[in-house]
């Protein structure tokens, strides 16, 4: 339906608010839902009448124009918008939109986030939590049948896959041990993949020991110990053999067949879902780590923990604990704070020190806010004194100040309370004690007597006075008083009365106290809704290894309440083991909208509830909070190897150090265990089949002896060398292990034979490595190296090479981390490796490949592809090389980015935009909203920040074009990966300004908005305006 109205110019003004005002009222809503009938619930109404008049920005001339973009939210007046109070109606974590098509309740409640089931409405079903781990469509929660499902709040948490399985625990893969190094049995025996192990064989005859302990050749003690295990006494025999003890404490077995640490946990004495953790001989005892999440217990056993989900219903200002029976508690309300009802489980609200203890009749009474308890009281009434609390009338009639209470000094003085009442003239005058006393006269001096506002008239009998003129009260021969309109105190309690004088009758109050609105006289409490609108929870949970963000939503006070104070916002949070969470306001941002937890800072494994406090800063009673939980995802271990990835020449020792190795959570329960395994690469043979891994062999021949005991360091290794330029490859695995978490991680040590001319030290290479071994798409990768050479400068040569590998048929389960190669045979990976030409057009910036450094130019390495970069040196005393791996990271892509409305007036029409259905592989995203006129620079509205859509205001358009601006969305992964921009015309075309003065009018009104936006905590959407 559209109506169009061509108002002449000068009557635009008067036009607009004529129509705006039928449209607000409901007379033209009526009309419409009449005609419509069932249809009006999915109409979108529109006003496009303009309250304003404004000059086009751009230099256009001034004219008539009725601009489109009031949405029906936008109808409500600020005062009568249902959101405002208690967020409509709606559940606190869905937004409340204002919608006067909605003849029950006016808004509209929106969909409850991911993992919750509900209408979203307080009344309804609201947002339910979804018990994902007991759901019957989703066998175990999704998660592997071979871990523990917890529930959280907005998700479930799958546990980690047990101890010879990899994976994220929604899936896990049974990891064929045998693959690598022979699963770490002795190259002699046979290796037998198992369910979550393997199982090495008996060694052949002549040796002893096992394929467990490895394999040694009988002989006499006095060599190798005589194949018996380390751990045991070897005694020669007559034969020239030798005879083996028994294994020591904590070991079983036998010195013949080698000494295996007994498994304490192999009878599995943990509860489900716990890691078992086997001390050291010569100890037999194990130890059980911490029951799942959701569950309390010593490990061994483990029950429900109550206070899991949303602090077991305790408000997030208790502690919640758990009883024997497994039911919760909940703790005390802080200072400040008391239960709405005498249910544990009642939310805490603030204690009304005014209703406790009220102040004079007639004083304004203000609440102290939490966490001190109270009230401040204001001045007392006029006529008393006192501290607003007690308030004792004035003795006008006995204060030296004030000579006979002000009354004529010919009267009697009588005081009342809050004021005086004065006695009448004696016979010989007229007036009033309180106008004075005049002696009786003609009219000729002093008025005779009467009230000088009267008329006097001489008669027979003396004089006559004529009656009090209009908005007196009294007589010319009493005197005449000024009609008091304040008299009886007709303002609200703390606001001041002013009197309207004569000749004009009434009274005006001033404005209402603060975090109130009405008209001075009749004052109400307003009220505000808060809601949470965005954060970088992920299905419920975050990753402590990554800052996280919550994001509060204010639906402030309407523009009729007094507010020149602005508002405060308080975040509380309550942790599932009942432990007391400080938030510190300078770190965490707690007295923002937006609450800032830096990585690392919370413990893992337990779960959070939030509270979001938002109120009126001097009226503490004008109130609202809503509540967040999340649960804490322990991170996966970072296994890092120093001093591979090298290419050296034999008879100089390398050392591998896993020092380097990260725990993000930084976890004390567990201590590292590192074990390693080595296995040759084979030469490759043209036309040949792929030659087995083979074992490592040192320098002088020898089998390399690996510790079976944790090593974080493996060093001096002097490896045996095969001829240049390749020589003979040594890949070596480390497996690090902390409790149930665990990482692996490769590196290469080639070794090449000394040539023979080689008399000095030879040359050494290394690349500094590169944070998570990713590179952003459209980023340039700078590689440094450090180059060390005794030779003669011009014998040194330096090249740059490079290869690529593709793996298909697999998944990438911990952050993009290279499968070992038991899970490539597992999904029958498909290797392709191919030469990188280096010189290629635009895949290098730097000036050749014989630099120190490389720059690979923006975009050089493609997706799905793994390239290892590799520097060689070589000078006459021999050669180095070092390695490094990179592969692109993509950035978030599938997205789009929508406006509503689309057409609108410029700063004047809220538009929202909003970004929608934008994937990634590492979240949790953030975006970033800018907004362009064609042919201009962009103009940032929202920074990268959780938050999926902006609402505010837009400039103008050019009118040339049209009024179109370019709305824009980029989108970061948490890697630091942007998108492109993803963009969308709107129409935002700006007003006609008909005159200077009203240019400065709605100037000054957009400051003032700024400034509320600011006292409002919206820093953003003051910029925009």
């Amino acid at each position: 339906i559209v109506v169009r109205f061509p108002p002449p110019a000068a009557s635009l003004a008067l036009a607009s608010q004529n129509l705006g005002a039928a449209f607000g009222s409901g007379e033209l809503l009526a009309a419409v839902r009449a005609a419509l009938g069932p249809q009006y619930a999915a109409t979108t109404l529109r006003s496009t009448a303009s309250k304003h008049a404004f000059r086009a920005s751009d230099g256009g001339a001034s004219q008539s124009v009725i601009f489109a973009g009031r949405i029906s939210s936008q109808l409500v007046a600020p005062e009568e918008d249902p959101c405002n109070f208690g967020n409509g109606g709606c559940h606190g974590l869905v937004i409340c939109t204002a919608d006067p098509s909605n003849a029950v309740t006016g808004v509209i409640c929106g969909t409850c986030p991911d993992g919750h089931i509900g209408d979203g409405t307080v009344a309804g079903t609201g947002c339910t939590d979804v018990d994902e781990c007991t759901d019957p469509a989703r066998i175990n929660g999704g998660c592997a049948s071979i871990v523990v499902c917890s529930n959280t709040v907005g998700g479930r948490t799958c546990g980690a896959c047990p101890l010879g399985y990899v994976g994220d625990g929604v899936t896990c893969v049974d990891v064929n041990e045998c693959v690598v190094a022979n699963g770490g049995c002795d190259t002699l025996s046979s290796c037998t993949n198992t369910a979550g192990g393997r199982t090495c064989g008996t060694c052949p005859a002549g040796f002893k020991g096992s394929g467990d302990t490895g394999c040694k050749r009988e002989s006499a003690c006095a060599s190798n110990n005589g194949g018996c295990d380390p751990l045991t006494t070897c005694s020669d025999t007559a034969a020239g053999g030798s005879s083996c003890g028994s294994c020591p404490a904590g070991s079983v077995g036998s010195g013949t067949s080698g000494c295996v640490d007994y498994d304490a946990c192999a009878d599995r004495p943990c509860a489900d879902g716990v890691h078992c953790e086997d001390d050291k001989a010569p100890l037999m005892t194990r130890k059980c780590g911490n029951c799942p999440p959701g569950q309390l217990g010593d490990g061994v056993t483990c029950a429900s923990n109550p206070c899991f989900l949303k602090n077991g219903g305790c408000d997030a200002l208790t502690s919640c604990s758990a009883t024997a029976t497994g039911g919760a508690v909940c703790g005390e309300c802080p200072s400040g704070y008391e239960r709405t009802n005498e249910d544990q489980f009642a939310s805490c609200a603030n204690v009304d020190g005014c209703a406790l203890e009220p102040c004079h009749p007639g004083v304004l009474c203000t609440d102290v806010p939490p966490p001190a308890m109270g009230r401040i009281c204001g001045a007392c009434p006029t006529g008393y004194q006192g501290d607003g609390a007690i308030c004792t009338d004035i003795d006008e009639c006995a204060d030296v100040a004030v000579v006979n209470g002000r009354c004529d000094t010919n009267t009697t003085c009588i005081n009342v309370p809050g004021s005086v009442e004065c006695g009448p003239c004696p016979g010989w005058a007229l007036g009033s004690g309180k106008t004075g006393c005049k002696p009786k006269t003609t009219c000729s001096v002093n008025n005779g007597g009467c009230d000088k506002v009267t008329a006097c008239e001489d008669n027979m009998f003396g004089i006559s006075c004529g009656p009090c003129p209009a908005g007196f009260s009294g007589s010319g021969n009493l005197g005449c008083i000024d009609i008091d309109g304040c008299a009886g105190n007709p303002c609200f309690a703390g606001v001041a009365c002013n009197d309207i004088r004569a000749p004009d009758l009434g009274f005006m109050c001033d404005p209402c106290p603060e975090g109130f609105s009405g008209n001075g006289t009749h004052c109400a409490m307003c009220s505000m809704g808060v809601s949470i609108a965005a954060s970088t929870a992920v299905d419920g949970a975050v990753p402590r290894r990554r800052d996280t963000r919550i994001i509060a939503a204010a639906t402030l006070m309407a523009s009729s309440c007094s507010s020149a104070a602005g508002y405060v916002f308080r975040w509380s949070a309550a942790r599932s083991d009942g432990t007391p969470v400080a938030l510190d306001p300078d770190i965490t941002k707690s007295d923002t909208l937006q609450l800032f937890l830096p990585r690392k800072s919370l413990p893992p494994g337990l779960s959070y509830t939030l509270r979001f406090e938002g109120r009126q800063a001097s009226n503490s009673m004008v109130t609202s909070s809503v509540e967040f939980a999340f649960f804490v995802q322990s991170a996966a271990l970072q296994a890092t190897i120093a001093g591979g990835e090298v290419l050296l020449r034999e008879g100089l020792p390398v050392t591998l150090d896993a020092t380097a190795s990260i725990d993000p959570d930084d976890e004390t329960e567990f201590e590292w265990e590192f074990t390693w395994l080595c296995q040759e690469v084979p030469a490759a043979a043209t036309g040949a089949a792929t030659a087995p891994m083979g074992e490592c062999n040192t320098a002088d021949g020898n089998r390399l002896e690996l510790t079976r005991a944790s090593a974080i360091e493996l060093p001096g290794l002097l490896l045996a060398g095969g001829p240049a330029p390749d020589g003979k490859a040594y890949i070596f695995t480390l497996n690090a292990r902390k409790g149930a978490r665990r990482a692996t991680t490769t590196t290469t040590v080639a070794v090449v034979v000394a040539p023979l001319e080689a008399v000095g030290q030879p040359p050494s290479a290394s690349i500094f490595p590169f944070a998570s071994g990713k590179v952003n798409a459209g980023d340039v990768a700078r590689i440094q190296a450090a180059v060390s050479s005794d030779a003669s400068p011009e014998t040194l040569r330096l090249t740059w090479s490079a290869t690529r590998v593709t793996i298909a048929a697999t998944t990438d389960w911990l952050d993009g981390a290279e499968l070992a190669p038991a899970d490539q045979s597992e999904t029958s990976a498909v290797v392709v490796e191919q030469p990188v030409d280096l010189l290629a057009d635009n895949f290098i910036s730097s000036a050749s490949i014989s630099t120190v450094n490389l720059v690979l130019s923006a975009n050089a390495l493609q997706s799905g592809w793994r390239y290892q970069l590799r520097l060689d040196v070589v000078d006459t005393n021999g050669m180095a090389a070092a390695f490094i791996t990179l592969q692109q990271n993509q950035p978030p892509a599938g997205g789009s980015v929508l406006a509503f409305p689309a057409t609108g007036t410029a700063m004047s029409t809220r538009f929202r935009l909003v970004a929608e259905s934008w994937t990634d592989a590492d979240p949790p995203l953030a975006y970033r909203f800018t907004v362009k006129v064609r042919g201009q620079e962009d103009q940032q509205l929202q920074d990268f920040s959780p938050l999926a859509e902006y609402q505010g205001t837009l400039p103008g358009g050019a009118s040339s074009q049209g009024g179109v601006l370019v709305v824009a969305v980029e989108v970061m992964d948490a890697l630091g990966a942007v998108s492109q921009p993803q963009e969308l015309e709107v129409v935002s075309t700006w007003p006609v300004i008909a005159s200077e003065e009203e240019a400065t009018a709605a100037t000054a009104s957009l400051l003032s908005n700024a400034e509320a936006a600011i006292m409002a905590g919206g820093p953003q959407e003051a910029l925009s305006l």
